[in-house]
């Protein structure tokens, strides 16, 4: 279902609703970035997953990395995206709220984030107090000057020209300045 080799993971938790599992593919941090998915399992026939792809063939982005939620009155599940361009035209639903349909995984309804960038990180005001809880990747803060309180495991904890405050990194590094 997922490449490992490519990047690609079952990353989500999975989702069991009527005799199927969901679950969401997607990147360790988008490093590298890869094709996004929301994957159906009938447990009836487990060797014929059924997947909804995020990006075209020929694109990345729009990897799963929240848990499947579904609504049964209504039969829909609902995932949001991570990285990628937004077009509906063209099947891409980088940074999205998705319902789909839960049998035919079709999507019935989206919404765009507003904050979705691949260009650039969204940024804070620097007075702004800073609470950060990150796994599994990278983080890099410079110029907050309100109290930080920052933990970081597994990943590069990068600090750069930073008020007063707590930061904790548990297996990997750490490099202030």
């Amino acid at each position: 279902m997922a490449d490992p080799v490519s990047g690609a993971y079952l990353w989500s938790s999975l989702t069991f609703f009527n005799n199927a599992l969901y679950v969401g593919i997607a990147s360790l941090g988008d490093c590298p970035l890869v094709r996004g998915a929301l994957v159906r399992i009938d447990l009836a026939h487990p060797a014929e997953p059924q997947f909804r792809m995020l990006a075209p063939e020929d694109q990345l982005g729009g990897g799963v990395w929240s848990t499947p939620a579904i609504d049964p009155a209504t039969n829909t599940v609902y995932v949001t995206t991570g990285t990628g361009e937004q077009d509906a035209d063209s099947g891409m639903w980088g940074g999205t709220m998705l319902a789909l349909d839960a049998t035919t995984l079709e999507i019935v309804s989206y919404f765009f984030l507003p904050t979705n960038s691949v260009d650039y990180d969204i940024a804070v005001p620097s007075d702004a107090k800073l609470w950060v809880r990150n796994a599994f990747g990278n983080v890099e803060i410079r110029g907050a000057r309100a109290w930080n309180d920052v933990e970081n495991s597994h990943g590069q904890l990068t600090v750069r020209d930073v008020g007063a405050g707590k930061l904790t990194n548990s297996f990997g590094t750490v490099e202030a300045g």
